[in-house]
């Protein structure tokens, strides 16, 4: 069977496109199971360290692992960062019941013991969860949160975040599992997620990320990397086994990029770089996948940490990567500075710190200036227009005059007023023939 290797993934923009890409066919309910053309195997980098996924394990790490060792029996019980396979299982119960909103039940958070037990006895009723998880569960999270209310005073005030009870119930899964890579057929056995699909955590043990920015400062913790002010080199960017200095990388990671065939697809999902760049800078990893074309849905935004894309572009070229690029169309950068939708720029450069990938390509330039020169004159706009013209004024990298192969694809935008995900038909359309994608611009 075919492979799709989908290489470090992450929030809502992964989610969205991974949701049409593979449950768009008939029902794969237990009484009517269908199997897909193709293996699903999604590698989990395991760095996530931000929100309530942050306080999770921060909290199991107070006082030398205590908390770790009443809830798993052992200080250092190898958990993980599960915040990016919650989206993934809310997608895939979407897909096989749309009438019920999962997101209320895996994303619900709140620091209520109450109501995170009546969240879950609602969830299991609708997926009807063994009776021998439910007990175990509920005392599970009982325990989390009475050492949660003991020990918060010993988290930092920043660190303090409402309980997501999706992350708690992987912890507890995790944990009834016994090991990492036992959890996958854990959740397929409870009919979470179908079995054409292996989620993959790039080590056994829990990582995190670092790496360097411009001005050589060292940056620990993928948390920081999103608030970073400077943009952290992408040849920087390293994960490594938690309190070690080298990554000790799961076993079924490279039995799976082992045996690589030409028809298997190696994909770079939409998301934050620090999901992906440090698992391509693995040597070990590397190796495998040198030689094998990469198709790369390129995030639409960055966070001021980021380098700009072409950048990146240029760094992943130099390594000699073969890369096939899904990009934004001109009318992206229309739609961007369109009146009806500066409220939600505004809100991904303000607030987000994320600025539009298009500001680094000189074939957007004039179009960028013309919205930019539209919405000048707006008091309540100032500090949006200077942060863009800035971020335009000091990137002085472009493409490279000759890409061979790589080629610059077109993206059409559902929504910008709701998401600036890549519209979901036309990114998965692309995934499924790359080479049959039509309009093609040449940004030489």
């Amino acid at each position: 069977m075919k492979k799709d290797i989908f290489l470090g993934v992450g929030g809502s923009a992964s989610s969205n496109i991974f949701g049409k890409y593979f449950f768009n066919r008939p029902s794969w309910g237990v009484e009517n199971l269908v199997e897909s053309d193709n293996f699903i195997v999604i590698l989990m980098s395991g760095v996530d360290s931000g929100g309530s996924i942050g306080m999770q394990n921060d909290l199991y790490e107070i006082k030398n692992g205590l908390v770790n060792g009443y809830l798993h029996g052992r200080t250092d019980f190898p958990f993980q960062s599960y915040g990016d396979l919650k989206h993934f299982i809310i997608q895939s119960l979407n897909f096989k019941k749309p009438e019920v909103i999962w997101k209320n039940f895996l994303d619900f958070r709140s620091n209520n013991l109450g109501s995170h037990q009546q969240k879950f006895f609602e969830f299991s009723h609708l997926t009807n969860l063994p009776i021998t998880i439910n007990h175990g569960f509920v005392r599970y999270l009982k325990l989390f949160f009475e050492y949660f209310q003991e020990n918060k005073q010993h988290l930092k005030p920043e660190r303090i975040k409402p309980v997501c009870l999706g992350n708690v119930l992987l912890s507890f899964l995790h944990y009834t599992a016994g090991h990492i890579n036992n959890l996958t057929s854990l959740m397929q056995e409870f009919g979470l997620i179908p079995n054409w699909v292996d989620f993959v955590f790039l080590s056994e043990n829990r990582t995190y990320l670092r790496g360097m920015d411009f001005f050589g400062n060292q940056v620990n913790g993928e948390h920081l990397f999103d608030e970073w002010e400077q943009p952290i080199l992408p040849q920087s960017h390293e994960i490594v086994d938690y309190e070690k200095t080298s990554l000790t990388i799961n076993p079924r990671v490279l039995e799976y990029l082992s045996d690589l065939h030409y028809q298997d697809k190696i994909i770079i999902p939409p998301g934050s770089d620090s999901n992906w760049i440090g698992i391509v800078n693995n040597a070990q990893i590397f190796n495998l996948i040198k030689n094998h074309t990469i198709l790369w849905l390129a995030n639409l935004f960055r966070f001021t940490s980021e380098t700009p894309l072409p950048q990146t572009i240029n760094y992943l070229c130099s390594l000699g990567l073969k890369l096939q690029i899904f990009l934004p169309e001109i009318n992206f950068a229309q739609q961007l500075f369109k009146f009806e939708n500066l409220r939600s720029l505004e809100s991904y450069v303000l607030k987000e710190h994320k600025v539009p990938q298009l500001l680094y390509f000189e074939k957007y330039k004039d179009l960028v200036n013309q919205g930019l020169a539209k919405i000048a004159n707006k008091q309540s706009k100032t500090d949006l227009v200077s942060i863009l013209e800035k971020e335009m004024s000091s990137s002085k990298t472009l493409l490279p005059n000759h890409w061979g192969s790589n080629l610059h694809y077109l993206v059409k935008i559902k929504s910008v007023g709701i998401s600036y995900c890549h519209d979901s038909d036309f990114a998965v359309s692309w995934l499924k023939n790359p080479c049959l994608t039509q309009d093609r611009l040449n940004i030489a």
